[in-house]
């Protein structure tokens, strides 16, 4: 099927053919003309399999192929738009022959914090600081800076031994320290870890195979479908990190045409080895001449929020870009009486939740704008929670935004995770465990309810002569499926349905169930499934908080397919303390809960 070209921006004859940095302001249309490029090339002759799109993350990966069918409107073999760590991905995967594993962020601080703990338990390892103590290295921010220095190291190509000679020169103790831990890290990875790799691992070695397939038919035949690639578009080009540019070197060495579209003004990946210079700095990543393109029009937004951003940026370093900045606005409206940018002074965080939670109000309730037409946009994502709270309280619903909690800590989660530890076998019941598990989302007593059990148990046991104390009995009677069946009360009845519960799961992990089997187990029998899913329905802040504790499930039970998928023999218990030790959110796939809000439009009068 042949597609027919269809009316192109007039831009897109600026980027001609030849390797091109494409500069362009917010809103000036440098997705759009991504994708219309890749129509124009296609409708010139060539064929989807020889294009490739970049995206930054999975998600614009996602939207932009989504974007690419029904612009192009044909069938395509394979998708069409990419990240490059799902690139780096495939090419290392046909390379080595094995099934290679991606470690999430939470299963490469989990490996740094073990190898620091057997370090500190031996008494062996790197000569850290005076200022880099024991209790600091076991600190969760420490393990993240060692993992960015780590990982920063392998995408320049700096070896231990490099690292060591470096931070001798610039008498950084700390850096030799590193250096001595990251040649224990590469040693111990390899042999419990072969085929597990961290995203700066795997992009350095699939640059690796794209460079080594000139000459070793080895390397060639681990392009597969990417051998043919005549030309690779990145979008938001500002973000690729140390590894994503050394790809793009590789294939261009192969002759590949590369087009990257950004604005160094809006990169955000710096802390994680984002390159905001590598638009300006294409010519020298790719070896050869490289056209300049500035996009003259911004498309989106007003005058007075195009001054805004100008007065920002004003204060960011150009990154060899800059002209882009001059750009201005198509069309200016003047149909809104609002003003188009409005400062707020808050005391408090609190305070602030509230002011922005009046804004959006009155845009939803007096000018009729839709809720999901509006975005509150904050500096990092740990905010997310707290604001999100504040706004579910001012009656705003919200949705979006990755979850910072890990799945050990996040309400939802947490209590799946502790009764299978329980079940598994990595925890005995004891007082403080039996009470978290029964006034839990699992158990549904609350602390009267807590108090009447302890009670009943207490004169039972009182009547029988016995002398066993409450917390006890009540040890007791959870770890049998009939413990609380003499108790005739509402209290009794949901202990007995939860010692049911965990009986049931602990039969079926003696089994052999899979950690899958006695996670949904767990989850369906207990009623949450059907409790959480009514109570997400309504509106207000249950159904907010039920929707994230939907979501926090998806990703458990996400997680665990993963675990599953990747080594099918290992035992639940593995999982479950791997999750329980994991002190950073989960890098999940899953899906999670979607704006259910509709408003129809309605202006003021």
């Amino acid at each position: 099927m042949q597609l027919e070209a269809s009316p192109l921006p007039p831009v897109l004859d600026l980027v001609g053919a030849g390797h091109a940095a494409v500069f362009g302001a917010p809103g000036s249309g440098k997705t759009r003309l991504a994708i219309e490029l890749v129509a124009a090339r296609v409708a010139g002759g060539l064929d989807p399999s020889e294009v490739l799109v970049l995206a930054a993350t999975r998600r614009t990966a996602a939207s932009l192929r989504d974007a690419l069918a029904v612009r192009l409107g044909i069938t395509t073999r394979g998708a069409l738009a990419r990240t490059a760590s799902a690139v780096a991905y495939d090419l290392v995967r046909a390379r080595t022959g094995r099934a290679v594993t991606l470690l999430t962020g939470a299963e490469h601080d989990q490996v740094i914090g073990e190898l620091l703990d057997a370090q500190a338990l031996d008494g062996d390892g790197p000569d850290w600081p005076d200022g880099l103590s024991a209790e600091v290295r076991a600190l969760r921010g420490f393990r993240a800076e060692l993992r960015e220095l780590m990982m920063r190291a392998v995408e320049l190509g700096v070896g231990p031994d490099e690292l060591a000679a470096t931070g001798r020169r610039a008498d950084r103790p700390e850096w030799i320290a590193a250096a001595r831990f990251l040649a224990e890290y590469a040693e111990v990875k390899e042999q419990l870890r072969p085929t597990q790799f961290d995203s700066a691992e795997l992009g350095a070695y699939a640059a690796a195979v794209v460079r080594g397939s000139l000459d070793d038919p080895a390397d060639e035949s681990a392009l597969g479908s990417l051998s043919g690639l005549r030309l690779i578009v990145v979008d938001d080009a500002q973000e690729a990190t140390e590894a994503s540019a050394s790809l793009l070197a590789a294939f261009a060495a192969r002759g590949v045409e590369v087009v990257a579209f950004g604005d160094p003004d809006v990169a955000s990946n710096g802390f994680r080895g984002g390159r905001a210079d590598l638009l300006g700095s294409l010519e020298s990543v790719l070896g050869g001449p490289v056209r300049r393109v500035e996009l003259p029009v911004v498309h989106r937004g007003r005058a007075a929020h195009r001054r805004l951003v100008s007065q920002v940026v004003a204060h960011v370093g150009t990154a060899l870009g800059g002209a882009h900045r001059a750009a201005t606005v198509a069309v200016e409206a003047h149909d809104d009486e609002l003003e188009p940018v409005i400062g707020i002074d808050a005391t408090s965080a609190a305070a602030e939740g509230a002011q922005v939670a009046a804004v959006l109000r009155e845009r939803h309730l007096l000018d009729g704008v839709p809720w999901s037409a509006m975005a509150v946009v904050l500096r990092s994502g740990a905010e997310i929670p707290a604001f999100a709270r504040a706004l579910a309280a001012a009656d705003v619903p919200v949705t979006g935004g990755a979850s910072r909690t890990a799945l050990r800590d996040a309400p939802g989660s947490a209590a799946l995770l502790e009764a299978a530890a329980h079940v598994v076998g990595i925890e005995s019941l004891s007082a403080e465990s039996a009470t978290g598990l029964l006034t839990g989302p699992l158990g549904h007593l609350d602390r009267v309810g807590l108090r009447r059990l302890r009670l009943g148990l207490r004169h039972e046991e009182l009547a029988a002569g016995g002398t066993r104390t409450a917390d006890e009995l009540l040890v007791d009677a959870l770890g049998a499926p009939g413990g609380f069946a003499t108790l005739d009360s509402s209290s009794g009845r949901r202990a007995g349905r939860l010692a049911a519960l965990l009986d049931a799961a602990r039969r079926a992990a003696s089994r052999g169930a899979t950690v899958e089997e006695l996670l949904w187990l767990l989850w369906h029998d207990s009623g949450l499934e059907a409790e959480w899913a009514a109570q997400a329905g309504g509106s207000g802040v249950l159904a907010d908080e039920a929707n994230r504790s939907l979501d926090e499930v998806v990703a458990l039970f996400a997680a665990a397919r993963r675990f599953v998928e990747r080594e099918p023999d290992a035992p639940a218990r593995r999982f479950v303390d791997e999750m329980r030790q994991n002190a950073l959110p989960e890098d999940s796939l899953a899906p999670s809960a979607g704006p259910t809000w509709s408003c129809s439009p309605r202006r003021r009068r």
